[in-house]
């Protein structure tokens, strides 16, 4: 069954560009938010609570120092216990930080075929991004 979950995080970026966290989850964990909790940061997730944990990993870039990882999409910001504001990123869901997406049979099959005569691209109307 899968439901929302939730654990305590301990954000930090002093020592390096930004800090990956790593969440004790579920399979396909997805993770929603972090928020204060009384004192404490806390990561809410979906996940299966039938299934054993797996781990997931999310960032933290304090303002001032580091840097915004690539291949992240931006979740939320806190301001916690002590006045420090965290800025929280997860990554894109078919790729993590450290492996390269994988090509699928479908994108090799395109691949080896001549590409299609490109068309006039429409005109844009606005840029929509859907967080979840």
């Amino acid at each position: 069954m899968k439901t929302v979950l939730k654990q305590t995080i301990y954000p930090n970026s002093e020592a390096q560009d930004f800090h990956e966290i790593v969440v004790a989850g579920k399979p396909d964990s997805y993770p929603l938010c972090v928020m204060m909790q009384g004192t404490e940061a806390c990561v809410w997730f979906e996940g299966d609570i039938e299934e054993e944990d797996e781990n997931f990993s999310i960032f933290c870039v304090g303002t001032g120092h580091g840097a915004v990882p690539d291949k992240c999409d931006y979740m939320n910001s806190i301001i916690d216990a002590n006045g420090f504001v965290w800025h929280f990123y997860k990554p894109w869901p078919s790729r993590s930080m450290s492996t390269p997406p994988k090509k699928s049979e479908k994108s090799e099959e395109k691949s080896s075929k001549k590409p299609a005569a490109k068309k006039a691209p429409a005109k844009a109307k606005g840029i929509a991004r859907h967080y979840r």
